[in-house]
């Protein structure tokens, strides 16, 4: 009986909840514009407003080695390379209410390359990317491989690229958008087209084929709508993080919970490696507000993003948008030099040294790459000389500090 009336409860509550239409991210404009510099550039698209959501697609040739600076503002969507024969980079932000006229990337190499720039409206502004998925070809046949969306009417983005002034010939089930190779120093080619995909499911591969083969690029990218439906089982109402002196105060509610064991608390300090800090209980059934708070007494000195998680009696679970609190913690400002460095860097003012990583600009883990030379009381020596030229992050015991290896 008691079983029977659990059941009842949630069939209640989930008639209850609100049903919401969702419409479609719009594809509005763009503007592409092709080079042989260090400094790519591209003018911002027609009609741009406060809230729109910019996509760039950034080809390149010098593929792996290239290194890319993004103006202020811009976002990694995912970065991918036919060794070192051709690069395609994705980024995005929201729009401001005050857009620049041109937006400039900067790059390490005198690189040919071309650009294009989109603007897409009615796209969720917290957290606007929904899934993607890159890979090479070498072949005319160009595939942009197939990605799993998350929700309902996505509008799904397929980049193309290789090192030749190659047109395409987009697949049958997708719109072109733009073709923009670079003609003048003949590589690379640059296209985008793009379908909405209704349900959450898998968009399967997208083939283009290229007027000229050559080493490639593709990538599929979907865009979340402005308007979702409430997230099963729980509908969430608020998600706040703010600094609290040296700590960070979080606080989150809810408005309807069913079904829910308990919440996690993520943290980050790139977006990529999350720990869970925190755990709290749900309230398994609820049909009233909740309210839920934690305070991180040990946070990251600088920027800490953090997320929400909550998980099902079944073992299903959901996330809030992610936050982010900057923390200046004097004690905890860590120093690395020389910095840049060729062979050796030190890093001062540490405490325990319990875990110690490098990352390269990707996010990848590169720490079995770097020899530590000498560990004292407060400090550690790393002998870099076999990283690969580039800006890298090391993280000792959730401290930060990013360096640039010659």
């Amino acid at each position: 009986m008691q079983h029977l009336n659990q059941t009842i409860t949630t069939l209640i509550l989930l008639i209850m909840l609100p049903l919401t239409s969702i419409s479609q991210p719009v594809y509005e404009s763009y503007e592409s514009n092709f080079g042989n510099s260090i400094k790519p550039k591209v003018d911002k698209p027609h009609g741009v407003v406060e809230n729109d959501l910019l996509v760039i697609s950034l080809a390149f040739d010098e593929g792996e080695d290239e290194i890319i600076y993004p103006p202020d503002g811009w976002m990694l969507i995912d970065r991918v390379h036919n060794t070192n024969n051709n690069g395609l980079a994705t980024y995005y932000k929201i729009a401001s209410a005050n857009e620049p006229n041109k937006y400039t990337f900067e790059t390490e190499e005198h690189s040919t390359w071309s650009i294009g720039i989109s603007r897409i409206s009615n796209v969720n502004i917290s957290s606007p990317i929904d899934a993607m998925a890159t890979t090479t070809c070498n072949a005319g046949a160009m595939i942009a491989p197939s990605i799993i969306t998350n929700g309902e009417e996505r509008l799904v983005l397929c980049f193309y690229s290789n090192n030749e002034e190659a047109t395409y010939t987009e697949h049958a089930s997708t719109k072109k958008r733009y073709d923009a190779p670079n003609t003048q120093q003949g590589q690379p080619s640059n296209m985008l087209a793009t379908f909405v995909q209704a349900i959450a499911f898998s968009t399967g591969d997208k083939e283009a084929t290229a007027s000229i083969e050559g080493a490639g690029t593709a990538q599929q990218v979907s865009i979340v709508p402005a308007t979702s439906p409430p997230l099963l089982p729980v509908e969430w109402k608020d998600f706040n993080v703010q600094p609290c002196g040296t700590n960070v105060c979080i606080d989150w509610a809810t408005s309807v919970e069913i079904d829910n064991n308990y919440f996690n608390i993520e943290r980050s300090y790139n977006a990529i490696d999350w720990e869970t800090i925190n755990t709290i209980q749900g309230m398994g059934d609820s049909q009233l507000p909740q309210n839920y708070s934690y305070i991180d007494h040990h946070p990251f000195n600088g920027e800490n993003l953090y997320r929400i998680k909550q998980i099902d009696f079944d073992g299903n679970s959901s996330y809030t948008e992610t936050k982010i609190a900057d923390i200046d913690i004097p004690e905890k400002r860590t120093a690395i030099f020389p910095n840049p460095a060729t062979n050796m860097v030190t890093i001062t003012n540490l405490v325990a040294k319990k875990d110690f990583y490098i990352f390269d600009q990707l996010g990848r883990n590169v720490t079995a790459q770097v020899e530590s030379i000498s560990s004292k009381e407060l400090g550690m020596r790393l002998d870099i000389s076999t990283l690969p030229s580039g800006y890298y992050i090391a993280t000792v015991d959730n401290i930060s500090v990013k360096f640039l290896k010659k």
